[in-house]
């Protein structure tokens, strides 16, 4: 009766104690994930930024913008993590910066291409800044784009479409800038993917050391309308079995 007593406190113990484990790592693993993918929003709000002040600009002239370049230039050295701007007068482009290595962009209607129509429509349609992604830029990277429809005022009050602007970002510089890699040096497996109307499927952006979502820490990253998730989960698991098993601290 005495042994039986004992192995039923001993089990409680150390039921307890990997309780208590799971709880701390878990709460360490929050606390991580919630640091970097704040991180990860401030880098991809970059792009969202910069929108806002081309179309600000964009509402104002009757023409558009006519000191385009002067001002992308400027955006673009306050934030180097931004890949292109584009000024798209009735969806198509008519400039862009930087211009050296994009010039075959100049004249693309944006309504019609594949990879942006759907971000553009949207972003008519609910007449506000929308950023989509990932999608896949000019030069074939993965990034996001920032749209802002811009309407003008005519003189009789009413409000007619002008076109868009637009900021490009790419990916690959926004995790890099944000630090994602050293996730796995802190001991983690992660992904930062998008989520889809499928629970089952999810549009994969980087990963690293984590096969299954099961347990993991998942912080949502937004910018504007997007949403973006960040799973981590330690590599050798949320417990040590055999620490708790023996007690060590």
């Amino acid at each position: 009766l005495l042994f039986a007593l004992c192995l039923v406190v001993g089990l409680g113990v150390v039921a307890w104690r990997a309780t208590v484990r799971f709880d701390s790592a878990r709460a360490v693993a929050r606390t991580e994930a919630r640091a970097t993918g704040a991180s990860l929003e401030l880098q991809l709000s970059e792009a969202s930024t910069a929108a806002e002040v081309l179309g600000a600009l964009a509402r104002q002239g009757r023409a558009g913008l006519t000191n385009f370049q002067k001002v992308a230039k400027e955006l673009l050295a306050a934030h180097p993590g931004l890949t292109t701007l584009d000024l798209e007068p009735g969806g198509v482009v008519s400039d862009i910066v930087p211009r050296a290595g994009y010039e075959r962009v100049v004249g693309l209607n944006v309504l019609k291409d594949v990879g942006q129509r759907a971000g553009v429509n949207e972003a008519m349609a609910r007449r506000v800044l929308t950023v989509t992604g990932p999608v896949t830029l000019y030069h074939g990277e993965p990034g996001i784009v920032a749209t802002v429809p811009v309407f003008q005022r005519t003189l009789d009050g009413r409000e007619s479409f002008w076109g868009f602007v637009a900021v490009s970002m790419r990916l690959k510089e926004a995790l890099a800038r944000a630090q994602l890699d050293q996730l796995p040096r802190r001991g983690y497996g992660f992904a930062f993917f998008a989520p889809t109307s499928n629970p089952q499927k999810t549009i994969a952006i980087a990963s690293h050391g984590l096969s299954s979502f099961q347990d993991a820490v998942q912080e949502p990253v937004r910018v504007q309308n997007l949403d973006l998730r960040l799973a981590l989960k330690p590599r050798g698991g949320w417990i040590d079995k055999t620490k708790v098993g023996i007690g060590r601290a």
